[in-house]
């Protein structure tokens, strides 16, 4: 380093004394090694290094900013010029500048402050931040560290459950995160299953139930005695589990889809009828009811007013323009109603909802039912549903189960000589019973009546139906299910090894279903039945037809009956009328043939000029002139003469009516012209339907 002092010392003793600069090389020499690094020459081939610059240090902030602020040249103190064009005297201009200067000084002073207080700014929120970290990591440290003693803990309870279970006898199940069918939680209820603290957690089909519980207690043991008793085939294994795999388990019934129950709104629509005060005159007063009601009370109307004038079926069709409501009274259809088409959809949803179907489908045919007190009465409504071009159509069949119970062999219209052939031929012990007749004949209603006569405390009836139209007590009924392959002859094979001493089987439409009843028939039990033929004549070509071997038809069949229904007459408004002279033809055409035994039953010989009647319609039929019905039977009791036709296999419909009528049959038309001609119906209705 310079030693700016013995420089100095050098140069004033020079200047002193005069020298004559001989020292002066010295000074130079020193001089310049002082102000130079020597820096050794480099060898011959040596590159040169050269020394690297120091660069230099930035002024201060406050320098800098001092230096924009001030002019870069000095100023001019001569001639100043104010903002008005004179001079700014010099004075002035002196006092000015150091103001300028101090508030610089002032400015850059505030900014060095703001950027310190910036820095401070930013290395606490840095701190803060680490600080917050740290507590962060701590809590999740303290949160792990906890699900970790809570999770040991878990563990040695479910451990203490597994030694309990082992000395119990039974199995361990921890039913955490157990996924659990809904069929399986339904085997038991969910107030049980919380009540008793078991829940059944699988369930295989006619082969294991397995249930949990948290404690065995007698409820439990109760539980498991139930199931023992409904599924007697299947095993049952009880498992132990812990009170939170319990709880966990028992939350699962939440998530069970919850059916709506009907009652609330079967309650709602009996409450709609009662309240309704429909006193009809005619069946069109009911256009003037459900005009003015509203699309919720349409339903009550429809079903109130139906049931009063005691209607089969009501019928609701969607077309075009509107909807129309139709009654099938005594077997008729009548139309009842137009409604408005806005209102349909609403009145569709709640037959679907009363019904038990489902609102959202309306492109496939679906079947249900609900029952309803009208009256003090309680009556079965049966639903149907169509999908038609404009609409759904629905039928809602309606079972007075109060007629059925009052209906017997003595009040279906059957007369003394018919009725005399039924009772023998149901008196026996085995044989076949056939009824045939178009849908809606009343063949149902028969056989029923049959049942009820039959239906003693030494004889076991078993029914094979579809579907069961009225319930009836001590007899054992069975519904058959195609879409689940329970068909007749499946129905029939499993009832025979029941030990019944009488069968009904709803409909023979099949060989193997006719094969299982012609061979219940000849091994001892009495079997009733239906089938599709126009008369009782036709009945044995039916068969035949179905494929049924002679051998077993002659021996098996006791009696054929066909039947139909007609219209009775009121009581109160019919009267006499005159028949032309074609209807008087027709008359004496069918009871030519009418045997002498009846005809002396009757007290007549010649049907030349008989009396007829017919209904005006007055307010007891609601102007319909007819009120109930009544069947028409044709009874066919096959003899040996016809079971001999039959093996020989000459059973043409033709050659059987024949025999029969020699034999003294009274046919549908002959039965019905003789009610017709007692005032029971009206020959316009026997000639209707025979």
């Amino acid at each position: 380093m310079v030693n700016s002092d013995h420089i100095q010392k050098q140069l004033n003793d020079l200047l002193d004394n005069g020298d004559d600069g001989s020292e002066d090389d010295v000074f130079l020499a020193e001089d310049l090694h002082a102000g130079q690094t020597i820096v050794p020459q480099p060898q011959k081939n040596e590159p040169i290094i050269q020394p690297t610059k120091k660069e230099e240090e930035p002024a201060p902030l406050y320098e800098r900013e001092m230096a924009d602020l001030l002019p870069p040249e000095p100023v001019e103190v001569d001639k100043v010029k104010t903002a008005e064009g004179g001079d700014l005297p010099e004075e002035k201009l002196t006092k000015e500048l150091p103001d300028r200067a101090e508030e610089a000084i002032n400015t850059t002073e505030q900014a060095a402050d703001k950027e310190q207080k910036e820095e401070r700014s930013e290395e606490t929120n840095k701190a803060k931040d680490f600080v917050r970290s740290s507590f962060n990591f701590l809590d999740k440290s303290q949160g792990e560290l906890n699900e970790k003693i809570k999770a040991i803990e878990n563990e040695r309870k479910e451990n203490g459950i597994k030694m309990q279970a082992m000395n119990l006898g039974l199995g361990y199940i921890n039913l955490k995160g157990l996924p659990i069918m809904p069929e399986v939680l339904k085997l038991i209820d969910e107030e049980e299953a919380k009540k008793a603290r078991i829940i059944c957690f699988l369930y295989r089909k006619g082969e294991e139930i397995r249930l949990a519980t948290s404690e065995m207690t007698a409820a439990v043991e109760q539980t498991v005695g139930n199931l023992q008793a409904e599924y007697p085939e299947v095993r049952i294994g009880v498992y132990l589990t812990s009170e939170e795999s319990m709880e966990a388990a028992l939350k699962l019934y939440s998530s069970l889809p919850r059916r709506v129950a009907r009652i609330n709104d079967i309650e709602v629509l009996e409450k709609e009828i009662a309240d309704s005060s429909l006193e009809m005159e005619d069946i069109k007063e009911v256009q003037d009811k459900v005009g003015q009601a509203s699309t919720t009370e349409i339903l009550g109307i429809l079903v109130m007013a139906a049931t009063r004038i005691e209607a089969s079926d009501i019928h609701i069709e969607a077309e075009e323009e509107g909807v129309k409501v139709r009654f099938r009274i005594d077997g008729v259809l009548h139309d009842v109603a137009m409604l408005r088409k806005e209102a349909w959809s609403n009145l569709v949803a709640r037959i679907k909802l009363n019904a038990g179907l489902k609102i959202n489908i309306q492109d496939r045919p679906q079947d249900g039912n609900f029952t309803l007190n009208v009256q003090g009465k309680s009556i079965d409504f049966r639903v149907s549903m169509l999908p038609t071009n404009y609409g759904e159509s629905v039928v809602i069949r309606i079972l007075f189960h109060d007629k059925i119970r009052k209906m017997n062999l003595n009040n279906l219209g059957i007369d003394d000589y018919n009725f005399a052939i039924v009772e023998k031929e149901i008196a026996k012990p085995n044989g076949l019973l056939v009824i045939t007749g178009p849908t809606g004949s009343g063949k149902t209603t028969t056989l029923y009546s049959i049942l009820n006569k039959l239906n003693t405390a030494d004889n076991k009836i078993i029914t094979v139906e579809d579907p069961i139209e009225y319930k009836l007590e001590g007899i054992n009924q069975s519904e058959v299910k195609e879409d689940k392959g329970y068909t007749f002859a499946k129905a029939l094979r499993s009832i025979v090894r029941q030990d019944p001493d009488i069968l009904l089987v709803g409909e023979i439409r099949d060989q193997e279903t006719v094969e299982i009843v012609l061979n219940a028939a000849l091994t001892g039990h009495l079997v009733l039945s239906t089938i599709h033929a126009n008369s009782a004549a036709g009945v044995i070509p039916r068969f035949m037809a179905l494929g049924a071997k002679p051998y077993l038809l002659s021996p098996s069949i006791n009696v054929s009956i066909a039947q139909r229904l007609v219209r009775r007459v009121c009581n109160f408004c019919k009267q006499p009328v005159v028949l032309d002279d074609k209807e008087k033809e027709r008359v004496a055409q069918e009871m030519g043939s009418l045997p002498e035994k009846r005809k002396q039953m009757v007290g007549m010989t010649e049907f030349n000029n008989p009396v007829f009647y017919k209904g005006q319609g007055c307010k007891e039929c609601s102007g319909l002139g007819y009120k109930g019905q009544v069947g028409i039977f044709e009874i066919l009791q096959i003899t040996d003469e016809l079971k001999q036709m039959i093996l020989d296999g000459d059973v043409s419909e033709q050659q059987i009516r024949q025999a029969a009528i020699k034999n003294g049959i009274v046919t549908l038309a002959q039965d019905g012209i003789l009610k017709a001609m007692q005032g029971i119906t009206s020959l316009e209705e026997v000639f209707r339907v025979t």
